[in-house]
């Protein structure tokens, strides 16, 4: 008996989806549809029939496209975003339709025009990785592309996705060219170095200083220099003024501006040797010629019984010490360039940058006390980002100024993912439009890494009132003849929430502010006040000893710890309502996007640990599968919407 032979093939396999489709086409289906189409008329099914690819199926907001060579797969794909982001230059952020793309290479099954196999299954996992606007290729691709293409590619190391049984190891295609190699022109002092539009960042090591006295010292101070020089000369993407040029120096009053500007270069490392008995120190120091400031000093100290071995142990550390400090000052400087200035080499430092992190310990600022939810679950998970990363993570907590202490500083930090930060919808929400005014712009001060949970309200009532279901709240405030107070912590989002669900129904109620949610749960417990919405963790214990009486919770849907209180919209019969914070994590704007990604990736791993998943929902929270990081903006965007047109409803815009 012989069997239907499977039709198997090697093939390059192109997956791409629409980055925010959703969000998209919930905004203005018609004009989404109606750009699609152009793209694909246009750009997009033109490219594709040039480099031989053929379109096996087309998805929403999705293709899947087959190509005889990987080489062509990879020209296409570079030749549709350059020309995307042409067509997107005047398109408004918030309409751009923006290509994720992922390329494999790889054993296909064939049947009936469509293709199967983990081929394609890898290249829809790459596609899943992509920031908008890029193109992820796997390892085999890489290996066939790298010597016949012009592109850069930045390694990402091994993923490990859904459904795919071994990690894949990752490419991120650069859309640059390379560019040609650096050329230098003279060594002599007084020439200047000329580098490529790579634009590398160039470094002197100035001769050392002798500060001993003692004349057999200069030949370990040279030593010590020659040495940097050689460690230094080894990182591919810095310019190491030759010896014969900086050693012209030696033994001269120098002004570093006047020294950097003679020799071309961006920083100069300097240092000085002292011995004393058999001992000698060894200071060392690196400055930016731009503004003469100091970026990294620090001091060696060791024994002159074996002079090559101290030689060499101090050269290595010092090398060591600067590689990620000139990392961390080019890549400060590149962000502070306009867009129109940034070239090659700031896209190669940002990858550079990635690379080699974390190189310390990573802090998360948490703008909201210890021991509240927030801080709490941000300490849970700390714990497993440490392991993922390699490096300590710590927890600042910032509180002050209904969040905005915290993050401001979120937003003030460097943009090398060391400093990250969490926020909810009261800082990035609705202290924009309440206070007059904000340090930060949540719009443009920020890269949001991860939404990870939603933190609902729980209405609860004095025990006191009769009052135990929404329906009877309703209907009591609806009776009283007096309006019905209620509490929050200062004017936010627990007090929009009460005003949004008194608006929606109709009820007559009177605000009462308190300094922090602790006083303002107390006083309803004690009867001053008769209900308000409080933070589940904040408020169980109370609810559990029968001080409070919860009715209903802000979410859409049920709490697992309180599983006999009904969403309020349930209750009340608008399944439509949800008033409800959130945790992002964010690092501040401009943070390359390779980190943003690892961490996006190593966020997404550790919430889908069961362990990680019952510690949020013991204190209240609920957990989520983050969308992308663009999808995160648009969900931030109508969260602005909806609470800022409430805060203009209710006359407060600016209030504060």
């Amino acid at each position: 008996m012989t069997e239907d032979r499977v039709d198997r093939r090697l093939a390059a396999i192109l997956a791409a989806d629409i980055a925010g489709y959703s969000r998209l086409m919930g905004a203005d289906e018609e004009g989404t549809l109606r750009q699609l189409k152009a793209h694909r008329k246009e750009l997009i099914d033109p490219k594709i029939t040039e480099h031989r690819g053929r379109i096996v199926k087309t998805t929403g907001d999705g293709m899947l496209v087959e190509f005889v060579s990987v080489v062509d797969a990879v020209r296409c794909a570079v030749d549709v975003q350059r020309g995307m982001a042409e067509r997107n230059a005047d398109v408004p952020e918030e309409n751009c339709i923006q290509f994720r793309v992922g390329i494999n290479v790889g054993d296909i099954i064939s049947d009936n025009n469509d293709i199967y196999g983990d081929g394609v299954n890898v290249a829809a996992r790459l596609e899943a990785l992509a920031e908008p606007g890029d193109i992820m290729v796997s390892r085999s691709v890489y290996d066939q592309v790298r010597d016949k293409l012009s592109f850069g590619f930045e390694d990402m190391g091994e993923q490990t996705v859904k459904n795919i049984a071994r990690p894949i190891g990752v490419h991120r295609v650069s859309l640059v060219e390379n560019t040609a190699p650096i050329e230098v022109k003279g060594a002599a002092v007084a020439a200047k170095t000329e580098v490529s539009s790579a634009n590398r960042p160039s470094i002197a090591v100035l001769p050392f200083a002798n500060m001993s006295g003692d004349p057999e010292q200069e030949y370990f101070a040279d030593g010590i220099s020659e040495d940097i020089i050689t460690g230094l000369s080894k990182l591919q993407w810095l310019f190491v003024i030759a010896r014969n040029s900086s050693f012209t120096y030696k033994g001269k009053a120098l002004d570093v501006k006047h020294v950097a500007r003679e020799l071309g270069v961006g920083y100069v490392l300097e240092g000085s040797v002292r011995k004393g008995g058999n001992r000698v120190r060894i200071t060392a120091q690196l400055i930016d010629a731009a503004t003469n400031n100091h970026i990294w000093a620090d001091h060696y100290d060791g024994d002159l019984t074996d002079i090559f071995t101290l030689q060499d142990d101090i050269t290595r550390k010092i090398v060591a010490a600067v590689e990620p400090k000139l990392l961390e000052a080019e890549g400060i400087r590149s962000q502070h360039r306009s867009p129109e200035d940034r070239g090659a080499w700031d896209m190669q430092i940002e990858a550079l940058q990635a690379e080699r992190y974390p190189s310390k310990a990573v802090t998360i600022i948490v703008p909201l006390a210890a021991g509240t939810g927030m801080d709490t679950f941000a300490r849970t998970y700390a714990e497993s980002l440490a392991v993922a990363l390699g490096k300590p993570v710590e927890i600042d907590n910032r509180p002050g100024a209904a969040l905005m202490t915290g993050t401001a500083m979120i937003a003030a930090a460097p943009p090398d993912g060391h400093t990250l930060g969490v926020s909810t919808a009261a800082a990035m929400a609705v202290s924009p439009v309440l206070y007059k005014k904000v340090s930060y712009d949540p719009d443009k001060d920020f890269t949001p890494i991860y939404l990870y949970v939603k933190s609902p309200f729980v209405l609860i009532v004095d025990p006191a009132l009769p009052i135990h279901t929404v329906p009877e709240l309703i209907k009591y405030a609806r009776d009283s003849a007096n309006p019905m107070t209620y509490s929050s912590p200062g004017v936010g989002l627990q007090h929009l929430s009460m005003e949004f669900m008194a608006q929606r129904f109709g009820l007559k109620m009177t605000h009462v502010p308190y300094r922090n949610s602790t006083q303002s749960i107390t006083d309803i417990a004690a009867g001053h006040v008769n209900l308000g919405f409080a933070e589940a963790g904040a408020s169980l214990p109370l609810i559990r000893d029968g001080k409070v009486r919860a009715i209903a919770v802000s979410s859409s849907t049920q709490i697992p710890t309180l599983p006999d209180v009904p969403p309020f919209g349930e209750a009340a019969g608008t399944p439509d309502f949800e008033a409800v914070s959130w945790h992002i994590l964010f690092a501040p704007a401009g943070t390359p996007k390779e980190i943003v990604q690892r961490l996006y990736q190593d966020m997404k791993r550790i919430m889908m640990m069961p362990d990680i998943k019952q510690r949020a929902l013991d204190i209240g929270l609920l957990p989520l599968d983050s969308p992308s990081v663009e999808d995160i903006r648009g969900y931030i965007k109508s969260e602005q919407e909806k609470w800022g047109s409430l805060v203009k409803k209710l006359g407060l815009e600016g209030s504060q």
